[in-house]
């Protein structure tokens, strides 16, 4: 028996129907946010069967690396990332570490040493983690990480996963990259000093332990700092000459970098793959120092230039209800960015809001999405 075809109407409205559907898509897409900005949205812990980058090990036949380099005479270029420890605070001009490093390195392999200090004072890991993300690493041969003084005032779950975060993405970006953590003088033996060893372990890298220079110098402490904080230059020759030995040693034994998949340490760190700068351009102004953004966020960080002198501080609220207040006053480096954390897991739909209060000069730069 025949079938019956379509009637007219039928024809009609199956038509009318399939274009309803394809308008409110495109409407959805289009307009379906109905708010003035939207953060982006960060991927949080992945599903199952995600394969994190990290796991996916390099292709490397003959390594060229910095200690292949070194060897031959050939040029490299070293990045500092880190605190105030980073910046050799207190060191007189021309004494800092990094400097005295370049001319051991200079002087004992005749190589041209490019040297990048991007460390910013009084600051924590989850600077590093930012200056990693918006910096590209293929250039460099070495970076160390200066981390731990400033993050032993607050949260160690935070420490771990930041700092983890640093060395992971430094290692996804280049996967020929000598990565050295360092211990630095102010972060005595306790669970920030074990992070920064355990993190040193899991990767296969080479931990820079300060104190532990300090101690087998034979020199009095005294003698090595300018107060009970930092070092003076011959501390600071310390820590360059502790980087030296140690590339030195790892030359002489053919250390390779490692291209092997590593398991994450810390819980959190898948949240730290990505990252996006939204400048404040782009958010809602709600009046003169007061922005707010809506959608969801599994950490937000704020960022800033700092004032340095009064009482400024940015006020992070979600819903209306306070969640962080930074101080953003600092005798240090204020004319560099600086990255701190605002809220975390804010859920879709959520309102946040930024505030700076206070009238010395913070200004305000934007947020960061990671995910």
């Amino acid at each position: 028996m025949r079938k019956k075809a379509p009637g007219f109407f039928t024809k009609f409205f199956t038509i009318v129907f399939s274009l309803v559907i394809v308008i409110g898509l495109v409407w959805f897409y289009v307009f379906g946010s109905g708010s003035e900005t939207v953060m982006l949205q960060g991927s949080g812990e992945p599903s199952e069967g995600f394969t994190d980058v990290e796991d996916k090990p390099a292709v490397t036949a003959e390594q060229t690396n910095l200690y292949t380099k070194l060897t031959k005479g050939e040029p490299v270029s070293i990045a500092i990332i880190g605190d105030t420890f980073g910046t050799s605070e207190g060191a007189t001009e021309g004494q800092e570490w990094d400097v005295q490093l370049h001319k051991l390195l200079s002087d004992t392999y005749q190589s041209e040493i490019t040297m990048d200090n991007l460390s910013v004072g009084v600051t924590t890991a989850y600077q590093g983690y930012c200056t990693v993300m918006q910096n590209e690493w293929d250039k460099y041969d070495l970076a160390i990480v200066c981390f731990g003084s400033m993050d032993q005032s607050g949260d160690l779950e935070t420490f771990q996963r930041d700092y983890e975060a640093i060395v992971r993405n430094l290692r996804n970006k280049n996967r020929s990259l000598v990565i050295m953590p360092m211990i630095s003088t102010n972060v005595t033996e306790s669970d920030y000093s074990e992070t920064i060893r355990s993190v040193a372990a899991q990767y296969g890298l080479s931990c820079l332990n300060t104190n532990n220079a300090f101690v087998d110098s034979g020199l009095d402490e005294t003698s090595l700092k300018l107060d009970d904080m930092y070092p003076n230059d011959t501390g600071y020759s310390l820590y360059a000459k502790l980087i030296a030995d140690t590339i030195g040693q790892n030359i002489s034994d053919k250390v390779a970098v490692s291209a092997d998949p590593v398991k994450m340490l810390y819980k959190g760190v898948r949240k730290m793959r990505k990252f996006e700068m939204i400048e404040k351009e782009n958010l809602t102004e709600l009046w003169e120092g007061a922005y707010s953004c809506t959608g969801e966020a599994k950490l937000l960080g704020i960022c800033y230039l700092p004032a340095d002198s009064g009482y400024d501080t940015i006020t992070v609220e979600v819903n209306g209800v306070t969640v962080r207040t930074i101080d953003c006053v600092t005798s240090y480096d204020n004319d560099k960015l600086h990255y701190a954390i605002g809220a975390e897991g804010v859920e879709e739909g959520d309102t946040v809001t930024i505030t700076v209060e206070g009238y010395s000069g913070t200004e305000f730069k934007g947020i960061v999405i990671s995910g």
